[in-house]
């Protein structure tokens, strides 16, 4: 507004004609402060207009960044808890006093501890490629397979089996 009256009084300052005279102003400041008026006046709108919703945009752009950026510094560390639990689960199972294994529905090993490959004489890579059928006795293998799919079914089955070492010792154990 300021600089509309200031560009509106320009040309009474420097004694030109009057914009309402009826002798031709083109020889005045007039047509060129005219002129600086309407564009002035067209970019303020434009600003004011288009400024705003440009403003808008930009701050809601930094806030989703900003969200973004807190969401993945959030999995950063919910990924670092969650590789800490990880190790402190491989360590616990690895030590757990007596023989600890877990198997799919197959009898396919896929998570031992130490005591399985120590007490059957077997390699982790040997167990691991091994389901658990191969490590017992024919007569025991419709038993067990039972108790498999009895776990998947309802969570817990229990037996008493007969492992067969790789020496060839046979060991029960009682395995739930």
């Amino acid at each position: 507004l300021v600089t509309f009256a200031a560009v509106g009084v320009a040309p009474l300052v420097h004694d030109s004609a009057s914009l309402l005279a009826d002798d031709d102003p083109a020889g005045s400041e007039w047509p060129l402060a005219l002129q600086f008026i309407i564009v002035y006046g067209a970019v303020a709108f434009l600003l004011d207009r288009f400024g705003l919703v440009f403003y808008s945009a930009m701050h809601t752009a930094s806030m989703q960044e900003a969200l973004l950026h807190d969401q993945a510094r959030q999995r950063e560390r919910d990924h670092e808890a969650l590789d800490e639990g990880h190790r402190l689960n491989d360590a616990i199972v690895a030590n757990l006093p007596g023989v600890f294994f877990m198997m799919d529905k197959e009898g396919k090993f896929y998570r031992l501890n130490r005591h399985v490959a120590n007490d059957l004489c077997y390699s982790f890579e040997e167990l691991q490629g091994r389901g658990f059928a191969a490590l017992l006795p024919a007569e025991e293998l419709q038993s067990v397979r039972e108790r498999i799919r009895e776990v998947f079914e309802h969570g817990y089955a229990a037996d008493l089996v007969t492992l067969i070492a790789d020496d060839g010792r046979r060991i029960p154990f009682y395995v739930r």
